[in-house]
């Protein structure tokens, strides 16, 4: 038994350093991280699931000066936290999609990099990144809303190019000096950790309830919990919520067809199953809203 860990120590050795190594080369880009995180959450754009992306500027800078891929996953998974914190998200279904596409369009990134080398611009990355991103979103979002939100594939790709200049943009004014350890450290307490958790297992088992009138319920209490205590929320998430909820519903037709929209028919199961994953996600939005700012006070 001694000599089998003997043997493996060595390895279990370089394998922490390689991770502390990663780790660290990720965090040199933790203040223009957080900074560009909290810009884009203040921002309020007037067209739903539609976002800038302005952390993805660090990415872009991080691909371009030839950080290896570990690095760069860990800066991705940076990105994906930073991003939820400042939005209240953290304990939310919308973390696992924003790490999971951040992921993606990182690797994305860094295989055209690598593909195509120093022939690649700040623009390209950048367009790549996020048109990937996109791709992973509905892919992941169609799992629980169902295929119809395919739809917003053409508007979001077309999206990408505009939101690719401004992050390329953004990216070439990201320094050495911007991107410092600024020497904050993140301290986590049992109360947040335990609201953390208890907002986790609400999402888990408010996306799994079928009923209607209990997940209206639900819903109703989390906003007179939010109102009671005070909770700061914008109602545009909301609203970007509903529009995928409502487009996956008219998009993917079952039961009977209660009216025609144009060409489109709305049927009645698509809709009443549409209602239940918006009332249950925007319960999951508010709950983790309340749980987060309850552990800062």
């Amino acid at each position: 038994m001694m000599s089998r860990k003997k043997f493996l120590m060595p390895f279990l050795n370089k394998f922490r350093n390689k991770i502390e190594d990663a780790i660290k080369k990720s965090l040199q880009y933790k203040s223009a991280m957080f900074h560009l995180s909290g810009v884009e959450a203040s921002l309020l754009l007037p067209v739903p699931f539609l976002k800038i992306g302005l952390s993805n500027a660090v990415v872009v800078k991080a691909v371009r000066s030839s950080m290896p891929l570990l690095p760069l996953i860990f800066l991705s998974l940076e990105k994906a936290v930073s991003s939820a914190i400042f939005s209240l998200l953290l304990a939310t279904p919308f973390f696992l999609l924003s790490l999971s596409q951040s992921l993606f369009s990182a690797i994305v990134m860094f295989l055209v990099q690598k593909v195509a080398g120093k022939k690649t611009s700040a623009f390209g990355l950048s367009v790549a990144g996020a048109a990937s991103s996109a791709l992973c979103q509905l892919a992941l979002c169609s799992l629980y809303l169902g295929r119809g939100v395919f739809a917003l594939l053409s508007p979001m790709l077309v999206f990408s190019l505009f939101s690719g200049a401004i992050t390329a943009a953004v990216s070439e004014k990201i320094s050495a000096e911007e991107s410092g350890d600024d020497g904050r450290k993140v301290v986590f307490s049992k109360k947040s950790v335990l609201l953390f958790l208890c907002a986790v297992l609400f999402c888990v088992l408010s996306m799994r309830e079928k009923n209607i009138f209990v997940l209206a319920s639900i819903f109703s209490l989390c906003v007179l919990a939010s109102l009671f205590l005070r909770v700061k929320t914008k109602l545009l998430p909301f609203f970007s919520i509903g529009a995928f909820c409502a487009l996956s519903a008219i998009f993917s037709p079952s039961g009977r067809v209660i009216f025609t929209l144009f060409s489109l028919k709305i049927t009645s199961l698509s809709l009443m199953e549409a209602l239940k994953k918006t009332l249950s996600l925007f319960s999951c939005v508010l709950f983790s809203k309340i749980a987060l700012s309850l552990s800062q006070k």
